[in-house]
């Protein structure tokens, strides 16, 4: 019998993120698909998104066995989780949004949301903010997404500086606001890096997608003890390959 995963794609590590908060409540087998050719999504038009995961979906279908699609990357799911769904009728699909019904949940009147620039320009998003009536600050992260990537990759000198660029800035803002929404997977990656120098609470909404992916996998085998874990990357690099085995390894210890 052909083995079923749960598909994860993300431009690049960020997804990890959100794999990790899965594994911990749902035991099965994973293939993690990092488009590391166009890394970051955040760099790219939405229509551009929309035809690198049509392209995914359908040579990874013809290989593995899944239903279920979990985008791991906020700059995909407002770019794409719709027109995928049309295309592809018999996949489920699961994206995930800046966590703004978090924060209000909260009780934070005063909210940043920190996300990619594509992510900042969709209908999708524009339309989350505009069903509050909260004061919410939308703030495009140029380079933080890969900032972050290239400093996991290589903890060369130069990325760490550029990353800490972004951390100082963000640092020097944030004493205006009550929160920050991380709303790019790869942001929650260097969550507790920015809590050393962030003193507001930092919101994703990694967890409560975790939690809404065990919920559509009633169907699914769910006997399984431990979970399985195929990572792919759409360079085919070996040796980069097991670099985001050793970042997924790390994450997951954490």
């Amino acid at each position: 019998m052909k083995k079923e995963y749960i598909l994860f794609i993300d431009s690049g590590i960020g997804g990890f993120s959100v794999l990790k908060e899965t594994i911990n409540i749902l035991s099965y087998n994973y293939l993690y698909y990092a488009d590391n050719n166009n890394a970051p999504y955040g760099s790219h038009s939405s229509n551009e998104i929309k035809i690198f995961l049509k392209d995914i979906i359908t040579n990874l279908s013809q290989k593995y066995k899944f239903k279920i699609v979990v985008l791991a990357c906020n700059t995909a799911t407002t770019s794409a989780i719709e027109y995928l769904r049309s295309i592809f009728p018999n996949l489920i699909f699961i994206g995930i949004e800046p966590a703004i019904n978090i924060a209000i949940k909260n009780q934070f009147n005063n909210i940043l949301v920190i996300a990619t620039p594509t992510t900042i320009k969709q209908k999708k998003y524009i339309n989350l903010v505009k069903k509050t009536n909260y004061k919410i600050k939308s703030k495009p992260m140029h380079n933080l997404a890969r900032n972050i990537e290239m400093y996991y990759l290589n903890k060369n000198i130069i990325n760490k500086v550029n990353l800490l660029k972004n951390i100082y800035y963000l640092k020097a803002i944030s004493k205006y606001y009550d929160c920050i929404i991380l709303g790019c997977t790869h942001y929650s990656i260097i969550k507790n890096l920015l809590k050393n120098y962030i003193n507001i609470p930092l919101i994703d909404k990694n967890k409560t997608i975790s939690k809404i992916i065990k919920l559509n996998c009633n169907f699914l085998d769910k006997t399984m003890s431990f979970s399985t874990i195929k990572i792919l990357l759409s360079n085919n690099d070996n040796r980069q390959k097991q670099k985001y085995i050793k970042i997924l390894n790390q994450i997951l210890a954490k």
